[in-house]
């Protein structure tokens, strides 16, 4: 696949990742099955090929994806907290969750986790709120 394909793609649903699953043909991660053999996000595009000049409809995806050697996964045991703090220290956005077979399980996006830590702290807020009103 080029990666004007799947730039393509992610503009039509709204992600800043896919998950490559077929380096050979670059195909995009379809099936949970399928396993992963890397990611390509906004950032990769931005600065493989856009600041570089390269062709978007010449460069093929595996060229610039990260491999899955250099991923940082993370596994469905993984607390909110854990990816986080893994996001914070490695400066990601998104966040493969691979299953110990090394399958998709699915991905985590910064705004995922923004959302959860909201509505936690929303909660948080309410139970205060209560406290606070004595209708605990």
């Amino acid at each position: 696949m080029m990666v004007i394909d799947a730039i393509k793609k992610m503009t039509e649903a709204n992600v800043g990742s896919l998950m490559v699953v077929d380096c050979e043909g670059a195909d995009v991660c379809r099936h949970k099955e399928e396993a992963v053999v890397g990611i390509m996000t906004e950032r990769d595009y931005l600065t493989k090929v856009v600041v570089k000049g390269r062709n978007s409809h010449s460069t093929k995806v595996c060229d610039i994806m990260t491999p899955v050697k250099d991923l940082m996964m993370v596994t469905p045991k993984n607390s909110v907290l854990d990816v986080m703090e893994l996001m914070v220290e490695k400066n990601f956005r998104h966040v493969p969750v691979v299953e110990a077979c090394g399958t998709m399980a699915g991905m985590v996006s910064i705004k995922d986790v923004v959302h959860v830590m909201l509505k936690e702290h929303r909660e948080e807020v309410g139970r205060l709120n209560e406290y606070i009103q004595g209708t605990f």
